[in-house]
C-alpha cells in the first residue's frame, strides 16, 4: 500500500484548515514559479474583485430574484418577482452572483446558520419588474442564493487543493518538507497539469455590460 505525506494525509482527514493548506501551496508554487497560479491561490485566500474576468465557474451561481411590492394600503414582504419580462441576458446577470469572499469569510458564513445570503439590486433595474404590477412598485429588490452554496464553493477549492498536493506528491515533490527541487524537470508540464485541475469548470461568460453581477455579496440576519 502506497504511503503518502503527512502533509496530504493531515489535509485529507480535515487536521490542516484550508487556509493554512492554501499557504503551504502558495509556497510550492513561488519555487515552481508561475504567477498565474499564485494568483489564484491568493485570490482564493483574501477573496476575488468581482469585476475580475477570471473568477472561476465555482464562485458563480444562480439565485432567486426577490422584493418588496407596495400598494396604496399594503407592502407584501419577500415576494419572488417575475422574469420573464425581462431580456434574457439582463436576466441572466441579475439572477448570477458571484461568491467572491475569501475561504475565511465564507467558513464563517458556512457557521452562520440563520443568515440570508444575497445581492441587492440597484433601483434602476426596478423598471423591470414595476412594469409587471398595476398600481403597485417594487422595493428592496435583492437576488438571494441558497445558504448550501459557501459551502459548496468550499469544497471545490479543498477538493482542487488535495489535487494539487496529491498530483505534486505523485511527480517526485517533498511537500512535507515543501521541496520542489526533484521536479524542477517537469514543472512546465507539472504547470499545464495544475492549471487543468483549477480551471476545469466551464465558466459562465457575463456580459461586460451587466455592472449588477459586479457587485458585493452580502449577509443579512433574518428578521
Amino acid at each position: 500500500m502506497e504511503k503518502h505525506s503527512n502533509l496530504l494525509r493531515r489535509f485529507a482527514s480535515g487536521k490542516l484548515n484550508l487556509f493554512s493548506a492554501l499557504k503551504i501551496l502558495k509556497v510550492l508554487l513561488k519555487d515552481i514559479e508561475d504567477e498565474n497560479l499564485i494568483s489564484w491561490v491568493e485570490r482564493e485566500m483574501n477573496g476575488y474583485d468581482v469585476s475580475d474576468p477570471d473568477i472561476p465557474s465555482y464562485r458563480k451561481a444562480k439565485g432567486c430574484i426577490m422584493g418588496n411590492i407596495i400598494t396604496f394600503n399594503m407592502i407584501t414582504r419577500d415576494q419572488m418577482l417575475p422574469t420573464d419580462q425581462i431580456p434574457e441576458d439582463q436576466r441572466e446577470a441579475l439572477q448570477t452572483v458571484i461568491i467572491d469572499n475569501g475561504v475565511v469569510a465564507l467558513s464563517n458564513i458556512v457557521k452562520t446558520q440563520d443568515g440570508i445570503l444575497a445581492r441587492f439590486i440597484p433601483p434602476e433595474y426596478y423598471h423591470w419588474f414595476n412594469n409587471v404590477y398595476d398600481n403597485a412598485s417594487v422595493t428592496h429588490v435583492q437576488t438571494r442564493v441558497d445558504h448550501s452554496i459557501p459551502a459548496n464553493v468550499l469544497s471545490n477549492i479543498e477538493s482542487k487543493v488535495l489535487d494539487i498536493f496529491y498530483l505534486l506528491e505523485q511527480k517526485g515533490c517533498n511537500i512535507d518538507e515543501m521541496d520542489v527541487s526533484e521536479i524542477k524537470s517537469q514543472q512546465q508540464n507539472i504547470v499545464t497539469l495544475i492549471k487543468e485541475l483549477v480551471y476545469s469548470d466551464n465558466r459562465i461568460t457575463i456580459g461586460d455590460d451587466n455592472e449588477f453581477a459586479k457587485t458585493t455579496l452580502q449577509t443579512q440576519c433574518k428578521q
